[in-house]
C-alpha cells in the first residue's frame, strides 16, 4: 500500500525515497502538513512517517482503526483470568491485517477507566542502526473503551 501512496507525495519509487531523492522537499512538505498521511491505512501512515523522519507529529488514528485495535485487545484479554485483567495484555498476532501490519505484536496497559495505553517504538526493525533508511519514533496511543484512539505525549 505504501507504494501506491508514493505518487501522491511526488515520490517515484521506494528506491528513490531510500536514495534520498526529493526527500528534503517531501519532509518539509510533511512537516508543514503532518496530517497528510492520515488518509492512508495505519501501516502506510506509520511506514511513511518512519522513512521520511516525520515521526508521530500529526498522527491521527481513525475511529475504525481504534475500534480494530480495541477488538484485538479484547480478543487477547478474553484468554486472561479475572485476576490477570488489570495487568498488561500482550497481543501476539493481531487478526486484523491492518493492525498486524501497522503495530505487529504489542502490549496494551489497561487504565482503571477501561482505556488502554499502547507504547509503541516504531522502528521497523530494519537492522539499520545508522538510520539511513528511516528514523525510529516512539509514541503512545490511548485507546478508549469506546474505540476512540489518539496519540498522547
Amino acid at each position: 500500500m505504501a507504494a501506491k501512496a508514493l505518487p501522491d507525495l511526488g515520490i517515484d519509487s521506494l528506491n528513490a525515497l531510500s536514495e534520498g531523492k526529493d526527500l528534503v522537499r517531501i519532509r518539509e512538505h510533511l512537516q508543514r502538513n503532518p496530517g497528510t498521511l492520515n488518509k492512508y491505512d495505519l501501516a502506510t501512515n506509520l511506514f511513511l512517517r518512519f522513512v521520511t523522519g516525520l515521526g508521530a507529529d500529526g498522527l491521527e488514528v481513525s475511529q475504525r482503526q481504534g475500534k480494530a485495535i480495541l477488538d484485538e485487545i479484547c480478543l487477547a484479554r478474553a484468554t486472561k483470568s479475572l485476576e490477570e485483567r488489570g495487568k498488561p495484555i500482550f497481543v501476539g498476532s493481531p487478526r486484523n491485517a491492518e493492525i498486524r501490519n501497522a503495530l505487529g505484536r504489542f502490549w496494551a496497559d489497561p487504565a482503571p477507566n477501561g482505556d488502554f495505553y499502547i507504547r509503541e517504538s516504531y522502528d521497523f526493525d530494519t537492522g539499520d542502526p545508522r538510520g539511513t533508511f528511516g528514523k525510529a519514533f516512539p509514541f503512545t496511543l490511548l485507546v478508549g473503551a469506546d474505540g476512540t484512539a489518539r496519540v498522547v505525549k
